[in-house]
């Protein structure tokens, strides 16, 4: 691992778009900020893709040590939490439909549900004003069927 500051960023680039183009990076809007709005990033490819599979093969790295780099606890679910992403930004539901719709992730994988941006819409709601008065007990009962 080389950290990213100790390359230029020309280079730096390129060599994403070489790990994307070899499927070890998927690029996606994996993120929101706080108000909705997509934020791209990049996920380690799935070990379930062949292509994936072959990449790693071509550079000389197990798989299953890739898988362990992935989910270091054998036979239970890593779960993915708000100690990963930046503070400002939260999960995109495109990226737990990514988890649940891949069969090395949905096994592995777990994002926990309060670091997911879900949009609060107000339901619409009836009054509490009633347009007519109630005068016994029956007439309550009628307005309430």
């Amino acid at each position: 691992m080389i950290p990213a500051r100790l390359f230029e960023e020309t280079s730096r680039f390129k060599l994403i778009d070489f790990l994307v183009n070899k499927k070890l990076l998927i690029k996606g809007d994996w993120f929101c900020d706080a108000k909705g709005n997509s934020i791209g990033g990049y996920i380690k490819g799935s070990p379930a893709n062949p292509d994936v599979a072959l990449s790693l093969s071509y550079f000389g790295f197990d798989i299953e040590e890739y898988k362990r780099s992935l989910n270091p606890h054998h036979n239970v679910k890593r779960r993915i939490d708000g100690k990963i992403v930046n503070r400002s930004y939260l999960f995109s539901n495109l990226l737990q439909e990514q988890i649940k719709n891949d069969e090395w992730f949905k096994d592995n994988l777990e994002i926990d549900e309060t670091f997911i941006y879900t949009t609060n819409k107000l339901l619409e709601t009836t009054s509490n004003y009633r347009k007519y008065p109630i005068c016994s007990n029956k007439n309550f009962f009628n307005y309430l069927l």
